[in-house]
């Protein structure tokens, strides 16, 4: 084969492969709240299967992106029993992405901004809606007025809860 073939055939080749690669392995970035988490720093969730999840900063090194966080994350039964504690470490990217996708699918995502009341107070929040091959997949209520993560909440296609904020915490409060 003249190399000039070979060349042609070897870059069709590369092309495909990258092509193929860049459609498996597409991401969803979503705006990372850790990037300015401080120790300190506390939210509780309310899971779907009713349990409360409590996540509060505990060490912070460095800064985004190249910092780390560790997380304390106590887990809370509907009778309010401890039933596990545990600790993470985060690394505190500005975005973090959302988990891939099986090989042929294909994540997309839009987002909006809303006001929205919460607590009694007015946020502008970021509504991310996650889709799989077009079917909506998951809904994300972001807001950087919320300690931790950013997160509000986090539905489900169904518009059912996975998760949602039940109360938190700032360490600088007043």
């Amino acid at each position: 084969m003249p190399r000039k073939m070979l060349a042609v055939a070897l870059a069709a080749i590369l092309l495909a492969t990258a092509s193929f690669a860049a459609e498996r392995f597409e991401k969803v970035f979503i705006p990372n709240g850790l990037a300015h988490a401080e120790m300190g720093d506390w939210i509780t969730f309310k899971m779907a299967d009713g349990t409360r999840q409590k996540h509060s900063i505990v060490e912070r090194t460095g800064s985004a992106p190249n910092g780390e966080i560790v997380i304390h994350i106590e887990t809370y039964s509907a009778a309010n029993e401890l039933q596990n504690s545990r600790r993470v470490r985060q690394a505190i990217g500005e975005e973090f992405v959302e988990p891939p996708v099986p090989a042929g699918q294909k994540h997309s995502y839009e987002r909006r901004k809303e006001t929205i009341n919460f607590e009694g107070a007015q946020l502008e929040i970021t509504i991310l809606s996650v889709y799989n091959n077009g079917a909506l997949q998951r809904v994300w209520y972001l807001s950087p007025e919320l300690p931790v993560y950013g997160t509000i909440k986090k539905t489900f296609a169904n518009g059912a809860s996975e998760f949602e904020v039940v109360d938190f915490g700032f360490a600088n409060a007043q």
